[in-house]
């Protein structure tokens, strides 16, 4: 894929997640401790039934190993069918890597923050690290709105699904937005500024509410309040007193 006229990739090495090969695993449970090659050549094979992936199957090596080494009356432990995989070929590495060809407006900054997979829960996340990873990519400057981007993947299906979200000011998912969240960042940032408007609208109706009413005469009619600005004057008009502000 070619990279946008002017755009600047980040990369950050996160190191390998913790992963545990189901296959491995199987063999550790469900087998004897001693069983000669071809009854472990078959009970290897016979794996993707059980729901184990064939890429794992075959990138572990066990069965070629198996053949290239041993006959098939030879008798061997649990252990030693164990160390015949190989899977350092297979151990992922994790690699952060944005892409900022995409300007946004001067009300949000720019950051590359993965967010840890024990917090997902508590941000009403979803999906497991590291199948599912939520990197913040902008942060509104002003009222801590941010939108960060998601990925589901699998390590051995070649598959992802990357979407876009809006987190309210305490980091977690804001409510009334797509389920899988959106396609587009940008769509995503319309969102968060319809409900960073919301919510400063609701703040304004609280904070212009009648606060000198009980100072009013009787009989004088309805009770109205007027704040009167003068843009650009000389001088100060500022009061402590009147209107903190």
């Amino acid at each position: 894929m070619s990279q946008p006229t002017g755009a600047r990739l980040i990369s950050q090495d996160l190191g390998a997640p913790v992963w545990v090969s189901a296959l491995l695993e199987r063999i550790r449970k469900k087998r004897p401790a001693r069983a000669p090659v071809g009854e472990w050549l078959r009970f290897v094979l016979a794996s993707r039934e059980q729901g184990i992936s064939q890429d794992e199957i075959t990138f572990s090596r066990i069965a070629h190993n198996l053949v290239t080494n041993h006959d098939h009356q030879d008798v061997l432990t649990r252990q030693q069918v164990l160390s015949a995989a190989d899977l350092k070929p297979l151990m992922p590495r994790l690699q952060l890597t944005v892409d900022d060809s995409f300007r946004p407006t001067d009300s949000w900054a720019e950051t590359a923050m993965l967010i840890p997979g024990k917090q997902h829960k508590k941000r009403s996340l979803v999906g497991t690290w590291p199948e599912s990873r939520y990197v913040v990519r902008y942060r509104h400057r002003s009222l801590g709105w941010s939108i960060a981007l998601a990925r589901h993947s699998d390590l051995f299906v070649q598959r992802e699904a990357r979407s876009w979200l809006v987190l309210d000011p305490h980091g977690a998912r804001a409510t009334d937005q797509p389920a899988h969240g959106f396609n587009t960042v940008r769509e995503a940032m319309a969102h968060a500024a319809l409900r960073m408007l919301r919510q400063f609208t609701r703040s304004a109706k609280a904070r212009h509410t009648p606060r000198w009413e009980r100072f009013s005469l009787h009989g004088l009619g309805a009770y109205a309040e007027l704040l009167v600005t003068l843009p650009a004057w000389p001088g100060s008009f500022s009061s402590r007193v009147h209107f903190p502000g």
